[in-house]
Parts: C-alpha cells; structure tokens; sequence
C-alpha cells in the first residue's frame, strides 16, 4: 500500500508532498485495486493542489489505512483534507467524482462517503480486505 501511495504522489515530491501525512501498516494488494488505488489518488491529489488543501501553504492531508481485527479484517483508507480554503460541494458532479465514486464502490463492495465540508474535503472508504487481494 505504502509503495501504492509513494509512486502515485511521485509527481508531485515538492513542497506538498511534505504537507500530506501518510500512515499506516504493511500490506500488500493485487494488481488491479492497486490500478484502481492510484488512480483515486491521483484524482484527489491534483484536485487538492488545484482547489482542495495543497493549494494552500497552510493546507495539509492525511492519508491513512487500518484494518480492523478479524478473521476478514475491513480495510478504511481515509483522505482528510485541513488548512486549505473553504469547500463548498459542487453544484454538479464532475467526472473525477463520479469515477472516484463508482471505482471505490466497485473495489469495497460499498460506497466511499464523500463529505465537502466547509473545513476541507474528507474521503473514508471501507471494505473487506479479501476484495483487494488475489483471486477475490
């Protein structure tokens, strides 16, 4: 995940990348959700630096991941954007929402609550872990 996470923010390995906290254990995924993960990322990264919490010198990100205990443990990935300037949800759903939306869903079997608050944008996913290994 961590690879995921450091090869996908690759580009932009200047003074955001510094602001955006990433967190969390070890874990391998397979190819495709690794796609999937990525290309999420890359979405909410440009979206921040352009709009979100990097487009802002105050503004930070923390990207974290956990499992849950249990024989099927739940993967939570959490994007939480601070410091940046005010959001207001958007008047229509662009592209890159409605990609995020249906790739996220269709990779944890739920969808991804997406929350535009005035204090900055925040992504929580969740779903077993046995969708994003090998032979689900």
């Amino acid at each position: 995940m961590a690879d995921i996470v450091n090869s996908t923010l690759a580009p932009y390995r200047s003074e955001e990348l510094t602001r955006i906290l990433i967190d969390g254990p070890h874990l391998s995924v397979s190819r495709e959700p690794a796609t999937t993960l990525a290309l999420c990322l890359h979405e909410f990264a440009t979206n921040a630096i352009k709009y979100g919490a990097l487009s802002s010198p105050e503004g930070h990100v923390l990207l974290n991941w956990e499992l849950s205990a249990g024989a099927d443990p739940d993967l939570t990935i959490r994007w939480i954007e601070t410091g940046g300037p005010a959001v207001v949800a958007p008047s229509r759903t662009g592209y890159g929402t409605r990609y995020i939306r249906a790739a996220l869903t269709g990779l944890f079997g739920r969808p991804p609550e997406l929350v535009f608050d005035a204090a900055g944008l925040q992504c929580i996913v969740s779903g077993p872990l046995s969708r994003l290994l090998p032979n689900h």
